[in-house]
């Protein structure tokens, strides 16, 4: 606890900074605060951006969100919005879910990449079947 001043003296001035500058550090802080990047989405786009943008939404990726846009297209978000209207009102994308600010759409049609690699992935292995049903298709051959 430190020493006190006798009954008769008073701290002087000096002795009151003195002490408050041989504080540790102050308050505590809870987090070392790592502030994020500033980006610079774009406000505007070029017409001829926003076409093929538009009439490719597979470049975005199978499942369109507004966050998704902007990380995507460097956009800013009220431009990925209505990038993302422009698409459903073209019929390109399909609303999935629609809750306050949270937009959720997919793609129609897939995504082209998707088309490529799924009958390589699909004709390699036979498909195994459970014993009941190969007991009843031995049953139905010899039937």
């Amino acid at each position: 606890m430190g020493k006190q001043p006798a009954a008769g003296q008073k701290k002087t001035k000096e002795a009151i900074a003195k002490a408050a500058q041989a504080k540790k550090g102050g308050k505590k802080k809870w987090t070392k605060g790592k502030a994020k990047d500033k980006v610079n989405h774009a406000v505007f786009i070029e017409k001829k951006n926003v076409e093929s943008i538009i009439n490719n939404p597979s470049k975005v990726g199978k499942v369109l969100t507004v966050s998704t846009v902007v990380e995507k297209l460097k956009v800013n978000g009220s431009l990925a919005r209505q990038l993302m209207r422009t698409m459903a009102d073209r019929k390109l994308v399909e609303k999935v879910a629609k809750n306050g600010n949270q937009w959720v759409y997919s793609v129609i049609g897939g995504v082209k990449e998707d088309k490529t690699a799924a009958p390589a992935a699909a004709g390699g292995k036979k498909q195994q079947q459970s014993k009941k049903g190969a007991a009843a298709d031995k049953e139905e051959v010899q039937a």
